[in-house]
């Protein structure tokens, strides 16, 4: 691999592979993310790679985000994955960014299609608290051990809440745990019924990701290899259809209870 030290190279070795990048190109852009070309390096890397963004944003044009927007959030992938790539290791980036793009994607849509909406920033937090135990009791000293200059120590317990709550992903258990007032076969019904407006394969793939019915919940991957699809785009359709069906509306009011109970 021809080490390129500057951008006049850069650009010459640009220009005579037509657009399709080089590992040497790669890295010389990798090693100017620290330097005051950060913007023209990331220009750069947006400019070669926007054909990867499309090419993924296509395959959910049928959900409730904008075209516009899902191009956005893939390009915010593809930022966060210039900044974690390491050329080193031997492979393109146009290779290592495809995962990146496609987790940013996938975390937009869950955060749209979601019943419950939680802030991005908090999303992320729940990533460093992910091997605590939600049902036990934390000290704000030790809670401190887990905040950094991104999350506070506000953002971490309201991280740690949220997984408590995030049982209200699982239908049954929300029934259970509301009042009396409420607390009735009736609901249940409701539930079950709007489940049932769902093809088959939609209604096993949400029960599976959302705990339903005696499942424990499952990570899409998991789900593709027991149903033999596609789990992201059959679930985030299904709940695009859920929510203008009324399931939103059933959801919020049992989560109001619930919040109730818990002050």
């Amino acid at each position: 691999m021809t080490k390129i030290r500057r951008w006049s190279e850069y650009y010459k070795v640009k220009k005579d592979n037509e657009g399709r990048p080089t590992l040497s190109q790669d890295a010389f852009l990798s090693s100017q993310l620290n330097t005051k070309n950060r913007e023209k390096a990331l220009n750069e890397y947006i400019e070669l790679n926007m054909l990867v963004v499309h090419k993924i944003c296509k395959n959910y044009r049928w959900s409730n985000i904008d075209y516009e927007d899902l191009v956005m959030y893939g390009v915010e992938g593809l930022i966060a994955a210039a900044d974690c790539y390491d050329p080193s290791k031997g492979f393109k980036f146009h290779t290592f960014c495809y995962h990146y793009i496609l987790g940013r994607i996938r975390r937009a849509l869950e955060h749209h299609n979601n019943i419950i909406k939680i802030p991005a920033h908090i999303n992320l937090a729940k990533l460093r608290i992910n091997h605590l135990d939600e049902d036990k009791e934390y000290s704000d000293e030790f809670l401190l051990t887990l905040t950094d200059e991104r999350y506070t120590l506000n953002d971490i317990k309201t991280a740690l809440s949220v997984r408590k709550l995030y049982a209200i992903d699982n239908l049954d258990l929300i029934v259970d745990r509301v009042d009396e007032s409420i607390k009735n076969p009736e609901v249940k019904i409701c539930i079950d019924e709007i489940l049932d407006t769902l093809k088959p394969i939609e209604k096993q793939a949400i029960e599976l990701k959302f705990g339903l019915n005696g499942h424990k919940p499952h990570y899409y991957k998991e789900i593709d290899k027991i149903l033999d699809i596609d789990s992201d785009g059959v679930i985030n359709r299904a709940l695009v259809r859920l929510r203008n069906k009324g399931l939103e509306s059933l959801l919020d009011y049992l989560k109001w209870v619930l919040t109730k109970q818990n002050k």
